[in-house]
C-alpha cells in the first residue's frame, strides 16, 4: 500500500511540477528594476552587530530612580522614547542606550515628512550623550517621503556622532495612503485575490499530499499563492524603493501579529523575510519592534506570559533581527494594562513575562553577535502559523543549510553562519501555533560538527555527535551552535 502511495504521489508531483513551471521572482532586491544601496558599515558608539534587547516608550511622568531602575531589571538594553534630561542622566550613568524622539530630530509619521530639524544641524548643535545610540528620523515614511528622508539621513551621518539615524518602516499591512502607491488597480482584482487566498480542500488537503517528499514543488506551490496576493507584491516595492533610496545600516520595522483568537497574522513571516532578504543582500541590520500590548477591541491579546514574548523573539531571530524591541515600555497604545508598565507606574504580568524572556535571551546575546544570518526555512511549512496555510519563504540553498529535520511538526528554522570559523548556528520555534497549544519535536542532523550546544530557556546543554533530538513548547524556541 506504501508503495502503491508512493507512485501515486511521485507521478501527480510530476504532473504538477510540469503546469507550476514558470512564475516570478518573489526576491524584494531589484524588484521593478529599483537598484538597492550597498551599506557602508560604520561605526557606532554602540556594539550594531550584539543581540540588544529594548524597549519602546517611557512615560516621562515617572522620573524618579525607583521606575528608572525597573529598566535594567527588566534586561532592556536600550530604550526608543521621548526624553527628558534625567532619563538621560540615569541611562548615561547606568549603561542604557536611547534612541530618542525629539532630541535631534522630530520625526515625522507617513507623509509631509520636514527634513529641515535633522538638515539644520551642526557638530556644533548635536546634543549628544554617553548613551545616546540615535535619533528616530521618521516613523512608518510614505514611499513618497524617501527622497527627503534620504537628505535627512546622508545629513546626519555626515556629522560623524557615531549615532544612528533610525528610520521605522510600516509593516505589510498598510494601505494606499501610507504606501504613497496604489495597492489594487480594481475591487474585482481584489476580489478574486481573495477567492484565489481561501482555504479549500485542495489547498488543506491535496497539496501537502503531493507535495510532502518534493520541497522544489512546495515552494513553487507557495510562491504562487504569494505571488497572487497583490499588496504583499507591493510590500516588496515599498521595501526595494526604500533600500535604493535610503542608506541607513538598518531596516527597523514594527508588527503587531498576535490576536485575541490565539491565531498569528497570516502574513507576519513574509514581512520578516521581505526584511531579511534586503539585510542580507545589502549589508544592513534587521531591528524589530514586537508586540508586547493588546487589548480586546484592536483585536490584539495581551502578550502577559513568556510563551507569546519568547515566540516573537525567536521568530524574530530565525531571520537575523539584530535588534528586538518590546512595545509598549509604558507609554504608547492599546490598553496600558497590557504594557510594561502602566499609566499608574505598576508592572504588570507582561513586565514579568518580558523580563523572564529578556534573561533567557540574555544567555547567548554576545555569541550571537559572531554569526551572520543566511536564510530561513519551514520544516513543514504547509498550513503552519502565521503563514495563510502556505508558507513561502526566500530560497535557501542545501549548502547553507547545512542540515536536515525530521519531525512531523511545523519547525521554522534559521540558518547561521560564523563570521570566523566554520562553526554553524541554528534558531528552532515551534510554529504549530497557539491555537494549537502543542508542542514540537525534531530532530536535527548537521552535515558538519561533533559538538552541539542548545540554548533552551536559558540554559545551555551540550551533547556530542552531529544529531540533537528536541524538544519545544508550545510557541518555544532555542538557539542551537554546531562546532
Amino acid at each position: 500500500m506504501a508503495i502503491i502511495q508512493a507512485i501515486v504521489q511521485a507521478v501527480l508531483s510530476f504532473i504538477l511540477s510540469l503546469v507550476i513551471t514558470a512564475l516570478p521572482s518573489a526576491s524584494v532586491v531589484g524588484y521593478a528594476g529599483y537598484k538597492p544601496i550597498m551599506a557602508t558599515p560604520r561605526e557606532y558608539c554602540f556594539d550594531i552587530d550584539r543581540l540588544n534587547i529594548g524597549g519602546y516608550g517611557y512615560n516621562l511622568k515617572y522620573s524618579d530612580e525607583e521606575h528608572f531602575a525597573q529598566i535594567k531589571e527588566a534586561g532592556l538594553d536600550f530604550l526608543i522614547t521621548n526624553v527628558n534630561n534625567t532619563l538621560l542622566d540615569y541611562c548615561d550613568a547606568n549603561g542604557i542606550g536611547i534612541v530618542a524622539h525629539g532630541l535631534n530630530a522630530n520625526g515625522g509619521w507617513i507623509w509631509n515628512y520636514n527634513p529641515d530639524p535633522v538638515l539644520s544641524l551642526t557638530k556644533e548643535t548635536f546634543r549628544n550623550r554617553p548613551c545616546l545610540w540615535g535619533d528616530s528620523i521618521i516613523d512608518e515614511p510614505c514611499s513618497s517621503e524617501f527622497n527627503k528622508v534620504a537628505s535627512a539621513v546622508n545629513h546626519y551621518y555626515s556629522l560623524g556622532t557615531k549615532t544612528l539615524p533610525l528610520v521605522n518602516l510600516l509593516p505589510n499591512y498598510f494601505n494606499e495612503e501610507q504606501a504613497g502607491f496604489p495597492l489594487f488597480p480594481c475591487t474585482e482584482f481584489q476580489e478574486k485575490v481573495q477567492e484565489k487566498t481561501r482555504a479549500t480542500n485542495f489547498r488543506t488537503k491535496f497539496v501537502p499530499l503531493v507535495t510532502k517528499e518534493n520541497e522544489e514543488l512546495y515552494n513553487k506551490f507557495a510562491l504562487a499563492n504569494y505571488s497572487t496576493i497583490q499588496w504583499m507584491e507591493l510590500y516588496r516595492k515599498y521595501v526595494s524603493m526604500y533600500i535604493s533610496t535610503v542608506d541607513t545600516d538598518v531596516v527597523c520595522v514594527d508588527i503587531y501579529p498576535l490576536s485575541t483568537n490565539n491565531t498569528s497574522g497570516a502574513f507576519w513571516l513574509n514581512n520578516l523575510d521581505v526584511l531579511a532578504e534586503a539585510c542580507r543582500a545589502t549589508g544592513r541590520k534587521l531591528w524589530v519592534i514586537t508586540q508586547a500590548c493588546g487589548g480586546d477591541q484592536y483585536e490584539a491579546r495581551y502578550c502577559d506570559n513568556p510563551e507569546d514574548i519568547r515566540y516573537q523573539m525567536y521568530v524574530s531571530l530565525s531571520f537575523g533581527a539584530k535588534a528586538v524591541i518590546h512595545a509598549c515600555y509604558s507609554s504608547g497604545w492599546w490598553d496600558d494594562e497590557a504594557w510594561l508598565v502602566n499609566k499608574k507606574g505598576e508592572k504588570t504580568a507582561t513586565y514579568t513575562a518580558v523580563q523572564t524572556v529578556n534573561k533567557e535571551v540574555s544567555s547567548f546575546a554576545d555569541l550571537y553577535a559572531k554569526y551572520t544570518n543566511v536564510g530561513t526555512f519551514f520544516k513543514n511549512g504547509h498550513g503552519a502559523d502565521a503563514t495563510n496555510y502556505y508558507a513561502y519563504l526566500s530560497p535557501i540553498s542545501r549548502e547553507d543549510r547545512g542540515c536536515t529535520i525530521d519531525s512531523k511538526d511545523h519547525i521554522l528554522c534559521g540558518c547561521f553562519t560564523a563570521k570566523e570559523g566554520s562553526s554553524r548556528a541554528y534558531t528552532f520555534v515551534n510554529t504549530n501555533g497557539k491555537l494549537a497549544g502543542t508542542s514540537a519535536d525534531l530532530t536535527a542532523t548537521f552535515d558538519k560538527g561533533e559538538k552541539i550546544t542548545v540554548y533552551q530557556k536559558g540554559v545551555a546543554t551540550i551533547y556530542e555527535g552531529s544529531s540533537v533530538s528536541i524538544k519545544l513548547g508550545c510557541e518555544e524556541g532555542v538557539f542551537v551552535t554546531v562546532e
